[in-house]
């Protein structure tokens, strides 16, 4: 869809109102805003890709009654990508030099108008290009969405491209990373892990509800971090389409349902089958490896006390059992299913059963069924697609797998004669990297990443319950590093005519 396009649908069902004068915090109201039942704080990013797919999305928001918008306000912050991305992707000239980099901050009433309010400069937040990364932007924002439209209950939505957890996406500003949104205006800036989680923890409000419209964000790195901020985390475990979220589903459920784990699992269903819906050349796209979690953070800490007595267990048999115990976990390790191509991340549970089925000497059932009642005692509703559960693969939650003290990323580089190649690079615990490119043996780059794991990986609410990188430092099976996603980007680019688009 052309963002014409999207705008014009937009612009049927709502008007903007207008942020007061760039500021931070809105001039005072002469009357007290009513408080409503949910205010959603709406905060995205073009990402380079997205803009049309969400800009559709926010026209979402407007798809529902009277009753709706009494009960519901929504407060969005958004970022284009540059005019120069926009244009690349098909996003009309006009639009995208009127547009490009520009931030927009608006409260949406329900009216009818022919206005065009991305045209008016009086929506426009902050210089053009203003970094939204930084985290006084997000807890500014969230502060002034509390004052302009206090509630009983808040929910964030983060929507632009995402990474999951790496200890090199978590450092600031540093290019071409996907730790959380994609800042193309500034550097390719994004959000790590620990800059989210102060942006949120300087806030004014708790949130109920944090949904990360992004790729691969459902890690147990992310789950720990985030889970004393709110009462329920949403995200998918594998890419989210481009086409993101059903907000329509979700504003509507909020100002009818007062059961928020209905809401936020009616959200999940139609996600996940409209993300199974569509065509592309008389083409159905159902085979495809997409996936939406919502988790009970309340539970998350019983989840730890399991998860530490299971990786007790691991590490202890690994450096002290015979080699009959070694060869069975390496071979566990080999083959753990991969959730993506390029990152290290591996579904936790799998792994876990098929450590537990391959030693029950080891891990006897009463801690295999501690960890996965604790782990189901956290899970409101894991939706798979038709792909998942046909193959009856249960991904509801992935984790960082390294060894022998480093993990892998398999990325793309640039050839000797400029062609883009394969690159395996690895990222180790005292800061070294290394890089190799497979179709040039004798290639190899030794360098630095910019960190350490006792800096990233350790200092997360994760590692210090459980203490996960201990297993990263006695392993010494590489994991598989082969993902089933991969046969279906191919089936998107020799079935679809390349048009593959995630977030």
């Amino acid at each position: 869809m052309t963002l014409a396009a999207v705008l014009c649908c937009a612009m049927t069902t709502a008007v903007f109102t207008a942020c007061s004068d760039n500021e931070d915090n809105p001039t005072p109201d002469p009357t007290t805003p009513k408080e409503a039942e949910y205010t959603i704080i709406f905060y995205g990013q073009g990402g380079k890709n997205l803009d049309a797919g969400i800009m559709n999305n926010i026209s979402q928001f407007f798809q529902g009654n009277t009753l709706t918008f009494k009960k519901v306000k929504v407060v969005g912050q958004y970022k284009f990508s540059t005019a120069e991305n926009m244009e690349e992707c098909g996003i009309p000239e006009d639009y995208a030099s009127r547009l490009g980099g520009n931030t927009y901050r608006f409260v949406i009433d329900r009216k009818i108008t022919d206005e065009d309010a991305w045209m008016d400069d009086k929506y426009i937040y902050g210089e053009d290009n203003c970094d939204i990364t930084n985290p006084d932007s997000l807890t500014n924002f969230i502060n002034w969405a509390a004052k302009v439209c206090p509630a009983k209950h808040y929910m964030l939505v983060i929507s632009d491209h995402g990474g999951g957890y790496q200890p090199h996406d978590d450092l600031p500003y540093l290019p071409a990373t996907r730790g959380l949104v994609y800042d193309d205006g500034n550097n390719k800036n994004h959000f790590t892990i620990t800059s989210l989680t102060s942006a949120l923890r300087a806030a004014s409000i708790r949130l109920q509800v944090i949904y990360l419209d992004a790729c691969l964000m459902n890690t147990v790195e992310y789950q720990f971090e985030l889970k004393d901020l709110c009462d329920y985390y949403m995200a998918s475990t594998f890419c989210v389409p481009g086409v993101g979220g059903d907000y329509a589903t979700l504003v509507n459920g909020l100002a009818t349902e007062s059961d928020i784990e209905k809401v936020l699992t009616d959200v999940v269903n139609s996600n996940i089958e409209r993300w199974g819906s569509e065509e592309f050349n008389g083409v159905a796209i159902t085979r495809i490896f997409n996936d939406q979690t919502v988790t009970r953070t309340a539970n998350l800490d019983d989840f730890g006390v399991a998860l530490k007595a299971f990786t007790d267990k691991l590490v202890e048999a690994y450096q002290n059992g015979d080699q009959t115990v070694k060869d069975a976990i390496d071979e566990c390790t080999g083959l753990t299913f991969k959730v993506e191509s390029e990152r290290p991340s591996y579904d936790l549970i799998d792994y876990i059963d098929a450590l537990c089925d391959a030693l029950p000497e080891v891990f006897p059932a009463t801690l295999r069924s501690q960890v996965n009642d604790a782990f189901e005692a956290c899970v409101v509703k894991a939706g798979r697609s038709e792909t998942l559960v046909n193959n009856d693969l249960s991904v509801e939650l992935s984790v960082l797998i390294g060894f022998d003290n480093c993990y892998v990323y398999n990325g793309k580089a640039l050839g000797e004669q400029g062609e883009v190649t394969e690159a395996i690079k690895y990222y180790y615990a005292d800061g070294s990297s290394l890089l190799l490119k497979p179709a040039y043996p004798d290639f190899k780059a030794e360098g630095t990443w910019g960190s350490t794991f006792d800096a990233t990986y350790k200092q997360l609410a994760f590692d210090k319950a459980v203490g996960w990188s201990r297993w990263i430092e006695v392993n010494k099976q590489m994991p598989c590093q082969t993902s089933p996603t991969t046969w279906s980007v191919d089936f998107f680019n020799d079935v679809l005519d390349g048009r593959m688009l995630i977030r």
